[in-house]
């Protein structure tokens, strides 16, 4: 066989990757490469910066995932709902509804409806008429609690005065409520409501909220399923404090199932519903193109990609349909304030944060003179917005409102300025001094600013003045922004040594722990929606500021309310699907023991858990417990079932080992699909025949390459090692992939038994020098066997690169080689640590063998060989998967040593994991393989949230899992490549071997 010898001329070079998990804040070396272009903007700012410098500084990250939301996606979203088409009928009901409005004469009838307009988000067609009805509501036509309450919610919600004495005729002569109330489910539920309007000072709100929630809690074990969840609901998060336009889509669901329900107002909310939907979907494909040419996210990478959040905020703060243009000005707005944000936050160095400052107060181009390539994209792209913005309203308005945004964003980004000062000198602020600065940094005010410019209102200095009279319901509305923030950021911010925020504040200077802080901003925010309530109260502000500056108080609860919504936006309006099956005290419910079906499905779905998920650990060890005390009571086919789930969960089995026995289970089920089991037998059989097809040319092509019979100390396994590329991609269409994978697999065999078993170290370190070199020259140093093994691994490799270049038009030659030089290393790292006599430690351990179990190179290989378009751009995915692939390797390395530690152990191989945990951790065998078992478990939440990113591709993605599951499944029942008789003989034979009779 000719070696072709091919020398990279390629400019692009595959670093050497670090496989070990980083660190959730690492300082790095980032390169900025920018290209020249240029940006259109206003006739008044002709503005061109020039990309084409190379800037290296040392720069912290926060390794914001990418945005799970892509262009497609957002492009597909569609809906058959339009006003043209559906405008009439939408006239009708709504003249249908004000008609019975207008003619109803029973105020508390009216009270529930208008309640019900408002939670089914069709209130805003009717505001004259609901102003109408409320001016003749009076606090002593009401006689029950339920009504009283509501009447003083909605009263007080609409800016009409009523006194919380309303309550008085529900309190005893002591001054507290009545016993007897304790039972009245609904009134008490109301009062709850109620009592969240209720002022600062104002005791009896105070009173009412505590007695009510005291007593609805001792109620929920008395409600049924429905009733208990509102109210679980409500007691979390109260109706006033939520978004209503997330409400909306939920309350209609409750109304559908509501007795009283009217028929006309339930069709009317949907159709609005679906209406005001198709509005939303249109502005975020504009927005999405906006984003898109604007650049940010794919010139700004240390910054958050979050159009589709930035959007809630604005969707959350105002979402009728009439606001288009504040709505998609305002996503515009919160996009570049992200983006300035994290450059403050963790980009920027002090210097280059002290020089944007002083450009933002100059408000002129040729202030970019004196800043960084990467701090002139965002000048430029935050000066177009804001100036373009500015002459958009000079041509509809014919007022100059330059003058406020600039104070806005100069405001903004002083204060940025002063956390980052903070971060920099390590200085840890007073909760005062934080909360001082931290709700003018949090945006609030400039949000407010920016929207009420852009509601399209008549604009002058006096109806400007009016942001001056609400600065204090502004800033009791930025502060519960701002501490929602903190309270769902906290976790990851603190991992990363970001500036300190108000929970670590009151840590640090009022001495107490951190559950404490916690309760105590929690208390700050239910006093600040009081205050928020007083200002409200003096009714004399503009409807539309009180409005928005409620909905982005409520907004901000919503995104932080389980965690950071925004950094980590997985987690955004996270839906806790198994919440409904947990009792009060937050376990799973006793009465799901003998759910069989239902714990083997809660089982399945828990090993999707991701790290840090309690619930989907507490789902296994409950589902687990369950099923392992009910196997005696299970027919022994179900319990065979169980059994081997107990053992191997179905996420973690080799999909084309699980549809052979699947099919058997699926032939005896009653309910089976007679055309969908023939055309699986059918796929089984037809794809059973291209893998024999497969074998017999790899069959013929390791025959005519001779190492079995010229390196005899090696494992000669052809069918094990296709097993490895069949487990890893099986599917028909991808047979070069396999063939080439498997040669790959047979030579690194080689190799690894050469490094293990066979050479001396002079000849390893000889053989691992030749395969940095890669060239034939570097033959003449090594001894015959390792020529032989030398020659066959370039030979493979060049006629791999030369066919890539054939195919593709790309040189993937340097990638090829970091991946083998680098698999070289680290196998002779271990050969040192056997001729030395060392046992290093599990860390070091680990560090190593996740690049010597060839995981990553196999993905490199894999990759390159499925025949995706390849470019520098399209396999830097590589890169971006390193942390998916290290959780997989790290699988597929323990597995083995699990498997393998036997055999290795009495041949007196290097130490392994296990013997590493024996020595060091001081720890018996049987409690170092239940380390590496829970470690094994651990790697897999691990990939789940890499993979729950949505950030890769998915060939990486299903690769990555198949390897980890290929691992566990050959080395179940020990070594089953060195010793692959028994159970691993049988598998192949199924596999490849027998095909399924079909009758």
């Amino acid at each position: 066989m000719e070696l072709i010898r091919i020398s990279s001329s390629s400019t692009s070079y595959l670093t050497t990757l670090n496989y070990k998990r980083s660190a959730a804040l690492t300082r790095k070396y980032t390169t900025i490469r920018c290209r020249k272009q240029g940006l259109s903007v206003l006739p008044m700012f002709i503005i061109v910066s020039k990309f084409n410098d190379t800037q290296v500084n040392p720069r912290r990250s926060a390794n914001y995932h990418p945005s799970i939301w892509d262009q497609k996606l957002i492009e597909s979203f569609t809906t058959p709902y339009s006003y043209e088409f559906h405008g009439t009928r939408l006239k009708g009901l709504k003249q249908d509804i004000k008609t019975l409005l207008t003619s109803t004469k029973d105020q508390s009838f009216l009270l529930k409806l208008i309640d019900s307009m408002q939670r089914l988000g069709v209130a805003y067609h009717f505001e004259q008429e609901i102003e109408e009805v409320l001016k003749f509501q009076h606090p002593d036509v009401t006689s029950d609690l339920y009504t009283t309450a509501l009447q003083f919610r909605i009263l007080r919600e609409h800016g009409f005065s009523i006194s919380s004495d309303a309550f008085d005729k529900f309190r005893s002569r002591d001054g507290k409520f009545m016993d007897s109330l304790s039972l009245d489910i609904e009134g008490l539920e109301s009062l709850y409501e109620a009592s969240h309007l209720g002022m600062d000072r104002e005791s009896i709100a105070e009173e009412a909220k505590n007695f009510s929630m005291k007593n609805l809690k001792s109620l929920m074990e008395k409600l049924d399923s429905n009733s208990a969840k509102q109210v679980k609901q409500s007691l979390e998060v109260p109706l006033y404090w939520r978004v209503p336009r997330v409400e909306v889509r939920k309350f209609i669901g409750i109304y559908e199932k509501d007795n009283t329900k009217n028929l006309t107002l339930l069709e009317l909310a949907k159709l609005d519903y679906n209406l005001v939907q198709s509005v939303h979907q249109r502005e975020l494909k504009e927005l999405q193109r906006w984003w898109k040419d604007l650049g940010l996210a794919e010139k700004l990478t240390f910054s958050r990609d979050r159009l589709m959040e930035n959007y809630l905020w604005a969707m959350g703060i105002v979402s009728e349909p009439q606001f288009s243009k504040c709505r998609i000005g305002l996503t515009k707005f919160v996009c570049i304030l992200t983006v300035i944000d994290d450059m403050y936050d963790v980009y920027g160095s002090l210097d280059e944060l002290e020089r944007f400052t002083d450009a933002v107060d100059r408000w002129e181009m040729k202030a970019t003179e004196d800043l960084p390539e990467y701090m002139k994209v965002c000048y430029v792209a935050f000066l177009n917005f804001a100036n373009e913005m500015v002459c958009g309203v000079i041509k509809d308005h014919g007022f100059n409102t330059l003058p406020y945004i600039k104070a806005e964003w100069a405001n903004l980004c002083r204060a940025y300025l002063v956390e980052a000062r903070w971060f920099y000198s390590g200085y840890i602020p007073t909760v005062d001094e934080y909360l001082e600065n931290a709700c003018i940094s949090v945006g609030g005010h400039a949000a407010m600013v920016h929207a009420y410019i852009l509601q399209g209102c008549t604009l002058t200095n006096d109806s400007l003045d009016c942001i001056k009279r609400s600065s204090e319901l502004i800033y009791w509305s930025s502060l519960i922004t701002r501490l929602s923030d903190d309270l769902g950021t906290e976790e990851a911010e603190s991992e990363r040594g970001d500036v300190a925020k108000s929970i670590r504040c009151y840590m640090v200077h009022e001495s107490v722990p951190e559950v404490e802080a916690k309760y105590r901003i929690k208390e700050k925010i239910s006093n600040s929606w009081k205050k928020m309530n007083k200002e409200i109260a003096k009714n004399s502000l503009p409807k539309s500021i009180v409005k928005m500056s409620l909905n982005m108080a409520r907004t901000a609860q919503c995104i932080f309310q389980h965690g950071d919504g925004i950094g980590t936006s997985t987690g955004v309006m996270k839906n806790h699907a198994f919440d409904k099956f947990r009792s009060r005290d937050g376990k799973f419910m006793d009465s799901l023991s003998l759910d069989i079906e239902g714990l083997e499905s809660l089982y399945e779905a828990s090993h999707l858990g991701m790290d840090r998920e309690s619930i989907a650990e507490e789902a296994k060890n409950f589902s687990m417990k369950n099923l392992k005390s009910l196997m005696e009571k299970l027919d022994s086919n179900s319990a065979k079932q169980v059994k081997q789930s107990l053992e191997v969960p179905l996420y973690w089995r080799v999909p084309r080992v699980e549809v052979r026995k699947f099919i058997g289970i699926y032939e005896k089920d009653n309910t089976k699909n007679l055309t969908l089991l023939e055309l699986a037998k059918l796929d089984y059989n037809l794809v059973q025949s291209v893998h024999q097809r497969e074998l017999k040319e790899l069959q013929r092509w390791w025959k005519d390459l001779g190492l079995a019979e010229k390196l005899t100390f090696s494992r000669d396994r052809l069918m094990e090692n296709y097993l490895w590329a069949m487990g890893i991609v099986s599917e028909p269409q991808f047979s070069k992939c396999r063939i080439g994978l498997t040669k790959f697999v047979c030579i690194l065999t080689v190799i690894d038994d050469m490094y293990d078993v066979y050479g001396s170290l002079d000849e390893l370190e000889r053989f691992t020098d030749a395969v940095d070199r890669w060239e034939m020259k570097a033959t003449e140093d090594l001894p015959e066997y390792m020529k032989v093994c030398y020659v066959a691994f370039l030979n493979f490799a060049n006629e791999m690169v030369c066919g890539v270049i054939k195919d593709h038009g790309f040189n993937t030659l340097p990638y090829i080689k970091a991946e083998w030089a680098n698999l070289c290393r680290a196998y002779l790292v271990e050969a040192r640590w056997f001729y030395s006599g060392y046992i290093p430690t599990v860390d070091e351990y680990l560090e190593n063998a996740c690049i010597s179990v060839g995981g990553h190179a196999a993905m490199v290989h894999a990759y390159i060989l499925q025949g995706c378009t390849l470019t520098n751009d399209s396999l830097d995915c590589i890169k971006r998967s390193s942390e998916l692939i290290y959780w997989s390797s790290l699988i597929t390395r323990l597995s083995d040593d699990l498997g393998t530690e036997e055999a290795e152990s009495e041949r007196g191989d290097v130490a392994k994991s296990i013997r590493c945990y024996m020595v060091h951790e001081s720890v018996p065998e049987v409690e170092a393989k239940y380390r590496i078992k829970e470690k094994i478990s651990n790697s897999w939440k691990k990939m789940n949230k890499e993979i729950a990113k949505n950030s890769l591709p998915k060939s990486i993605v299903k690769m990555s899992l198949n390897m980890a599951r290929t691992a566990q499944c050959i080395f179940q029942h020990g070594d089953g490549i060195g010793t692959s008789t028994g159970v691993m003989k049988n598998r192949l034979s199924s596999l490849i071997v027998k095909p399924i009779p079909i009758e």
